[in-house]
């Protein structure tokens, strides 16, 4: 075993070896006349029995192994590399847990906290009270067909295969379910007579309009999807004595359908479809009646609601300011803008503003203090809009992520990041931010700042 790792470890040496800076060849030179005439001087040494002859070579030797090592190690960061176990039984097993629609058994493979509690469909009805939202939840998870399309490439310690993620399509599913709607009312309206149809006003009495809605939905939910896929690179990493699938932003997002962004556990997952579910409906019943889109997040939701993309906007002109601001008056409520129009702005940099119904936020950067400065000015409809996220939602997580990506999760307009300063294991970087409509995309339009907590 000893030679086995000493040859691999040369072999990868030799391979490195080209492409080393000059200056780390030299001091390869340099070291192996050093150790020559040290063995030398060791036997010199030794015939006078000024030292040990055996402890003086085993000395050199080990300096200079551990010199070499400190001339190689920026191009080659691992000597030899044989994890135990095979990659592919862990892609295996996560495959078969997503063909079979058990995602809290996926989610458990991806985060290693296998033997989570599911919450299903059921979980997701019970988020708002919306039977519509079991049967979303179920349209996706029951849906889901994994394949390789390729073989496994193994690297050290990390492994790569290249597969097809098969899923239903949400929005053709809310599509469909919006043409199928008029079908249903039209037949309600035909089998029943006009004074149960309509009210005193000549408008559909509500029973009409959620019997049409429900049945729309069971129609389309319950019959074959129409199928979206995507061709990913599924990527392991050997750690801790076992192979880990990398949680990737893209392979999150195919299991949120890719219209939930990055829901990071199954519970996160069974909200967003929730979420989902409600302002699809709102969309689909516009015309009919007024269903308002969610802006009260409960208390233990691990994510804030959709965006709609069309209410993201630059400020071309800061001098502009009061039509960026009309329409959210109801928010602003005669309040004093922070935002000055007449300030020093940074060159080149952008204003960028976001409004709906439930919050209006602008962001930019300004001279300030000497120095350049990011600012937000933020207004909100519900308090439970302003949340803080946690890296992998759970206090310890092993992994730190990306600003963007944690605010993509959590769909935050507005993110400002901080990092924990502790050393220990514990440390996991975090993110306040506000919760409301918002997307992957829409989030290029906001800002994040670095601090220290």
């Amino acid at each position: 075993m000893f030679f086995e790792i000493l040859k691999e470890s040369f072999l990868r040496m030799d391979h490195v070896l080209s492409s080393l800076p000059a200056e780390r060849v030299n001091a390869l030179y340099i070291l192996a006349g050093l150790l020559f005439a040290g063995l030398i001087l060791a036997v010199i040494f030794s015939a006078k029995r000024a030292v040990r002859f055996l402890p003086a070579v085993v000395s050199l030797l080990t300096a200079s192994a551990v010199l070499v090592i400190c001339i190689f190690y920026p191009g080659l960061e691992i000597l030899y590399a044989h994890p135990a176990g095979n990659p592919a039984e862990k892609t295996d097993i996560f495959m078969a847990a997503v063909n079979e629609g058990r995602i809290a058994d996926a989610y458990g493979i991806l985060t290693g906290s296998a033997g989570t509690d599911a919450y299903g469909a059921s979980g997701a009805q019970a988020v708002f009270g919306d039977d519509t939202a079991a049967m979303y939840y179920s349209f996706l998870t029951q849906n889901f067909r994994c394949e390789y399309t390729g073989e496994m490439n193994v690297t050290d310690l990390r492994a790569y295969v290249p597969v097809r993620i098969r899923y239903a399509d949400l929005q053709d599913a809310s599509a469909r379910i919006g043409e199928d709607f008029d079908v249903q009312l039209d037949r309600i309206v035909q089998s029943n007579a006009r004074k149960d149809v309509y009210g005193d006003d000549d408008s559909y009495e509500s029973w009409v309009i959620e019997q049409a809605y429900a049945d729309a939905s069971a129609d389309i939910l319950l019959s074959e999807p129409a199928e979206c896929f995507r061709d990913l690179v599924i990527s392991l990493s050997f750690t801790e004595g076992q192979w880990m699938i990398d949680t990737s932003e893209e392979l999150l997002d195919i299991l949120g359908g890719c219209v939930c962004a990055g829901p990071s556990s199954e519970k996160n997952l069974s909200e967003k479809i929730a979420l989902y579910a409600n302002n699809s409906k709102s969309n689909i019943l516009a015309d009919l009646v007024y269903i308002p889109k969610l802006y009260s997040i409960p208390e233990d939701a691990l994510c804030g609601y959709e965006p709609c993309e069309d209410k993201y906007h630059e400020l071309e002109d800061p001098h502009l300011i009061a039509d960026a601001i009309a329409g959210s008056e109801h928010l602003i409520k005669g309040a004093d803008l922070v935002f000055d129009p007449d300030v020093t702005f940074a060159t080149g940099q952008r204003i960028y503003y976001y409004a709906d119904d439930s919050i209006f936020a602008i962001v930019w950067k300004e001279y300030c203090n000497n120095c350049y400065c990011n600012f937000a000015e933020v207004f909100i409809s519900d308090p439970s809009q302003l949340k803080r996220k946690i890296a992998g939602d759970t206090y310890g997580y092993a992994t730190q992520l990306y600003a963007s990506s944690m605010a993509a999760q959590a769909n935050a307009v507005v993110a400002i990041t901080g990092i924990s300063t502790s050393s220990g294991p514990s440390a996991s970087a975090y993110m306040t931010g506000l919760f409301t409509d918002a997307s992957p995309q829409a989030l290029t339009h906001a800002f994040s700042t670095r601090t220290e907590i």
